[in-house]
């Protein structure tokens, strides 16, 4: 069995968890090869992103849109050192004149899906099509100032991964594809959680993470959600 991965880990600044988690779902699955499509995912453009789908892939995975909408970009303005209200709010400078622009790009991502999907149906006809949601990545409220982000930015923060989430899934339904929830299974490991349960890293990551990524537990979990869903 063969089949594509375009996975939450980014494939080039995280490639050793990334290559553990395919690893993970190919022992499991017996496949006899895995290949990326990730490297192959410019932005805005799901015509390329399954450009080493073949014929006779069995499997294609298919993680994207944070990076579209500028997620992380969100993140970082979300960060003041000081409590309010020495700073700036990203809740309120995200929504100049009651527009909320992440909810605009989000929107704005979300035909990409279906282009992606059916250039995968294309190339692999016979593929099963599996799209990966986000993790829980901060508690509503968060926890200021461990995690620098102030309780309301925390809250809007969080909204706009669910957003996306919800964007995500319901394209997945609309396709009749799969859709795989990272959100309730990480609600307690997000980046307020105890170090040794946290499967998120803050804005201060351990040794070997990237800051607001997943580290090695939250990709073994995102294995087995996945895993889950194609062994139903």
């Amino acid at each position: 069995m063969r089949a594509v991965g375009e996975q939450l880990p980014h494939p080039r600044r995280d490639r050793s968890r990334y290559r553990g988690l395919r690893r993970r779902v190919v022992r499991r699955r017996h496949l006899t090869r895995l290949r990326d499509a990730a490297d192959h995912l410019p932005r805005r453009d799901g015509a390329t992103a399954v450009r080493r789908a073949a014929p006779d892939t069995e499997l294609v995975t298919v993680g994207i849109g944070g990076n579209d909408i500028g997620l992380v970009q969100l993140a970082l303005g979300c960060v003041n050192l000081s409590a309010p209200p020495d700073g700036a709010s990203c809740a309120i400078t995200n929504t100049p004149d009651g527009t909320d622009r992440v909810d605009a790009a989000i929107d704005a991502f979300a035909p990409v899906y279906t282009t992606v999907i059916d250039e995968i149906r294309r190339r692999s006809p016979e593929a099963r099509i599996v799209l990966v949601g986000y993790p829980t990545g901060i508690r509503d409220g968060g926890c200021f100032p461990e995690q620098r982000i102030w309780p309301d930015d925390a809250t809007y923060l969080q909204e706009k991964i669910d957003r996306l989430n919800t964007v995500m899934r319901e394209q997945a339904e609309a396709a009749d594809v799969d859709y795989v929830d990272l959100r309730d299974s990480s609600r307690d490991h997000d980046v307020c959680a105890d170090p040794e349960t946290r499967w998120m890293a803050g804005l201060q990551p351990a040794a070997g993470s990237i800051p607001l990524h997943p580290n090695a537990a939250g990709h073994r979990n995102a294995a087995d959600q996945v895993l889950a869903t194609i062994t139903d």
